[in-house]
């Protein structure tokens, strides 16, 4: 290196540096918006809990027979979508069902000041489900909630299990990692300039339909249709969901996973024996905590087996629910 050069390399780091933290700003990116205008399925509605509007979808039992009442919460980046399957066949053997989108996902607002943590989540959907409940008929609001949750959602049941467990009748799992909190790592993404590259990357980079197709096909453990590509992107594009998943990357905190040991209810983790996104490691772990709980691999299913296997998560839910206890394969 000349005397020119090692004069000028510091300059030149500098700027690249300064051009690194400029940048993001001056990229353009969508703002919230009201987005509860219109009903984006027969059965949604809106209620506003603590100051933030969620959306929910209400499914009312094909059966005369009030047999049971189910909430079911996606993962990350996912919505009330991930449930359209398996819920006709929950309904078609009696029981309720209510799938709600947490803050920034779906069809619920794009908050820039929303706390996710998974407590927070937790006190906001048993509000959610106590208004719910007062409308019901008295044989419908008089049972208690089996709570069920996929992926990051198992983290918000099994939260809202810990607070309420006088109003929870089952806990079910479905490949949730319950992954305990990793704020150390977060507060250096949490970076202002981190952020805002993260928000830009999100919303420029990320929500689009090869991108989905291709984490959708990891997930899956097979090709999406478009109709599914569609139907998880969909909510991404709405106005503001960059922003706020930034928040929701500043604010999200899991409760103790310690707590799963104590929770004196029936626990049920079904699984996708070919999950590369949680794989069968993390089901070990959460047995050694529960060795009582109830445990359905599904061979050849991947991370989203209520949505490519639902036949088979259907029946066992359904036998589940009903208290009727099969052997199910178990993994140790």
């Amino acid at each position: 290196m000349d005397r020119t050069k090692r004069r000028t390399w510091p300059l030149w780091l500098l700027l690249t540096l300064a051009a690194l933290l400029v940048l993001p700003y001056l990229l353009p990116l969508s703002a919230p918006a009201d987005i509860s205008l219109g009903l984006p399925f027969d059965n949604s509605a809106f209620l506003e809990i603590e100051g933030t509007r969620f959306h929910y979808r209400l499914y009312l039992s094909k059966g005369q027979a009030a047999r049971g009442k189910l909430l079911l919460v996606h993962g990350l980046g996912a919505s009330t979508y991930s449930f359209e399957a398996l819920v006709p066949q929950l309904t078609q053997a009696g029981y309720l069902v209510v799938s709600v989108d947490l803050p920034g996902f779906g069809y619920s607002e794009r908050s820039l000041s929303y706390d996710h943590s998974q407590g927070r989540r937790a006190s906001d959907l048993w509000l959610l489900l106590d208004q719910v409940d007062a409308a019901l008929p008295e044989e419908w609001a008089q049972q208690l909630w089996h709570l069920g949750g996929h992926s990051m959602g198992g983290g918000t049941v099994y939260a809202m299990a810990l607070k309420r467990p006088d109003s929870s009748r089952s806990l079910l799992l479905l490949d949730a990692p319950l992954t305990a909190d990793r704020g150390s790592g977060r507060a250096f993404f949490t970076l202002p300039p981190l952020m805002k590259w993260l928000e830009v990357g999100l919303e420029h980079l990320l929500f689009n339909e090869a991108r989905i197709d291709a984490l959708l096909k990891r997930a899956y453990g097979r090709l999406p249709t478009k109709d599914e590509v569609q139907g998880y992107l969909a909510p991404l594009l709405l106005p503001g969901t960059a922003r706020s998943l930034g928040q929701f990357v500043r604010t999200a905190r899991e409760e103790d996973i310690r707590g799963l040991a104590r929770l004196p209810l029936p626990v049920f983790f079904i699984w996708g024996g070919e999950d590369t996104i949680v794989p069968i490691a993390i089901l070990r772990k959460l047995q050694a905590l529960r060795p009582d709980a109830q445990t359905l691999v599904i061979p050849g299913a991947g991370h989203c087996p209520m949505e490519t296997h639902t036949g088979e998560v259907a029946e066992a839910l359904i036998a589940w629910l009903a208290d009727d206890r099969p052997a199910f394969s178990v993994v140790r």
